[in-house]
């Protein structure tokens, strides 16, 4: 709705107040619809530690992001704070632990 109204005229705060009106329509209301839920996927437990790592970033806090990677077996984090989120900083960081605890079957972003 908002797209439409955007692409007819503008002012500001276009979006909030469209917001507002949709949310006060009863007719909006009985006619919305929920999108459907999407039915859960549960990892396959890993047999043994270091088998699949989940990697993520997170921040920013305190002028860095961290480089989050969890093993999927054990839950053992390893958090490395990173001033520079390049991929070639991140490729620098992910081989020093890979040096240390050997390399994953597989990873999961």
């Amino acid at each position: 709705m908002k797209l439409l109204a955007r692409s007819y005229v503008w002012w500001p705060r276009i979006d909030s107040e469209i917001e507002s009106l949709a949310k006060s329509c009863s007719g909006c209301q009985k006619h919305h619809r929920n999108p459907k839920q999407s039915p859960l996927h549960p990892w396959e437990w890993p047999s043994s530690p270091w088998k699949r790592i989940h990697i993520d970033f997170a921040g920013p806090f305190i002028d860095h992001m961290f480089l989050i990677v969890i093993d999927a077996h054990s839950k053992w984090p390893e958090v490395i704070p990173m001033k520079s989120t390049t991929s070639t900083q991140t490729i620098r960081v992910l081989r020093t632990i890979f040096a240390r605890a050997g390399l994953p079957e597989a990873n999961s972003k």
